[in-house]
């Protein structure tokens, strides 16, 4: 079982969209061959986001 948890913080992409944070995650889960069961984005004001994916 694998448990990878990034905590990102101070970084200067205040524009970086939360989508695209997630289309990354995803692309990197699929190529390491996982099964996506589930994702969530919460973002945050006036900047921020948490992304998760489920894995299988």
């Amino acid at each position: 079982m694998i448990h990878t948890v990034y905590d990102l913080a101070g970084c200067h992409l205040n524009g970086l969209p939360a989508e695209q944070i997630m289309t990354a995650m995803r692309e990197v889960a699929q190529r390491l061959g996982c099964s996506i069961r589930a994702q969530l984005i919460e973002p945050f004001q006036p900047h921020g986001a948490t992304c998760v994916l489920v894995l299988a």
